[in-house]
């Protein structure tokens, strides 16, 4: 009786660190009994008793992991498919390799030496999982792994190796005579998966620079554009009092004239002020000149506040995108029917982003996202789903209707 609340004890956190540690790198449902079902799988995956030979318990696991990671963990397919994988062969390699140990150093002469054995495979099992959330504790849950499609294949391409050194495991059939071996084979796999696991990490963070680095290329625009305003402000300043001096002593006939040539020779183009949040200022400036550009009619009405609870790399993401994707459609139109309406407002405790547009033709779908109409989909269109994952990530909805060939989208996250 005491063995076995002392492994249920030990396994129940065991599954519960382990159940925290993943978060940090996959995004659970909202609803808690959901989140119960996750749990039940953290903890049936990384407490299941791994031998070498026994398909079934292997086989299990490998099903129960993939049917709740493809039904309950958020996010795209192919990020749930490579953190899958990673995870999976992680828990198994650890599972494995804590069996392997206690049958090498003891001997299974008797029942009560093989309940003490099982006991301190779960112990082992307990110590890897709070070594494990230790070290990624302190990573923030907002810093979950977003990167393009091709890097998410590179890591599947990468986790094939210790998820085949699992499935390989299972085909062994003399335990007794392979358990040296199957110990070194799974040291190898749970350090590929951990390397995996190190790329996706080093990548996703490579990507945020990225990202980062073109929000501050908008910033550091708009900042220029304001300073040649205020450089042509002062020197008008400093030339203004040699102007009236001129215009005093000019015979009345000539005053006219001369201050139509000074109106237009000192007239200065003024940057339009959107909002006080240096991020909605900085996106609109920006898109407001590539509208004008392309000859795009704009009319918008923003009233957002100095600072909003959003990340400025996923706001500057959802404004960004919205926008292009109504420059895109309207390029394909003729310059008559070019317009593009922004309303953005905080209000009531929500965020509201309202972008409505003429388009051509029907707006395709793919399982309930938009796509892009260029050659290129993989790599354009909506930010690969970024609008809806950023929507789902602050519990807000994104909304797309099409009526009378005007599209609209519609993004509401409570604030």
């Amino acid at each position: 009786m005491a063995e076995r609340l002392i492994a249920l004890f030990l396994n129940t956190g065991t599954g519960w660190i382990a159940y925290c540690a993943i978060s940090r790198f996959q995004q659970y449902p909202r609803s808690r009994i959901l989140r119960v079902l996750v749990f039940g799988m953290m903890y049936a995956s990384v407490n299941m008793m791994i031998t070498a030979g026994d398909a079934a318990n292997i086989l299990g696991v490998l099903c129960l992991f993939s049917a709740g990671t493809a039904l309950l963990i958020k996010g795209g397919w192919m990020a749930k498919l490579s953190m899958g994988a990673v995870f999976f062969s992680l828990a198994m390699s650890v599972s494995g390799i804590s069996n392997g140990i206690v049958f090498l150093l003891l001997d299974f002469r008797s029942m009560e030496i093989m309940k003490r054995g099982l006991l301190i495979s779960f112990l082992i099992r307990l110590l890897f999982w709070s070594v494990f959330y230790l070290a990624v504790k302190n990573k923030p849950k907002e810093t979950r792994p977003k990167l393009p499609w091709k890097v998410w294949a590179l890591t599947d391409s990468l986790v094939c190796m210790p998820v085949a050194t699992i499935l390989v495991y299972l085909l062994g059939e003399d335990f007794a005579v392979t358990t040296g071996q199957t110990v070194l084979m799974l040291l190898f796999s749970w350090i590929s998966s951990m390397g995996a696991l190190f790329l996706v990490c080093e990548l996703d963070q490579n990507q945020r620079v990225m990202e980062e680095r073109q929000l501050w290329k908008m910033r550091s625009l708009y900042y220029k554009n304001l300073e040649k305003e205020q450089l042509q402000i002062r020197r008008m300043k400093h030339d203004m009092q040699n102007h009236l001096y001129t215009l005093q002593g000019l015979p009345a006939e000539k005053k006219e004239a001369y201050l139509d040539d000074l109106l237009g020779a000192l007239s200065v183009q003024r940057g339009e002020h959107f909002s006080d949040n240096p991020v909605v200022q900085t996106v609109l400036a920006k898109k407001a000149s590539e509208m004008e550009e392309a000859e795009i009619v704009r009319k918008t009405d923003v009233k957002i506040p100095g600072k909003l609870p959003i990340e400025d790399l996923q706001l500057c993401a959802l404004l960004a995108n919205t926008l292009d994707n109504a420059i895109e459609a309207c390029q394909k139109l003729p310059k008559e029917k070019r317009w593009i309406q922004v309303r953005c407002h905080c209000a009531k405790g929500m965020f509201l982003l309202l972008v409505e547009n003429p388009v051509e033709g029907e707006v395709q779908r793919k399982e309930g996202k938009l796509v892009t109409t260029k050659p290129d989909r993989r790599n354009h269109g909506l930010g690969n789903g970024e609008i809806s994952d950023i929507c789902e990530k602050y519990h807000g909805t994104v909304s797309c209707e099409t009526e009378k060939g005007i599209f609209s989208i519609k993004i509401v996250i409570p604030i």
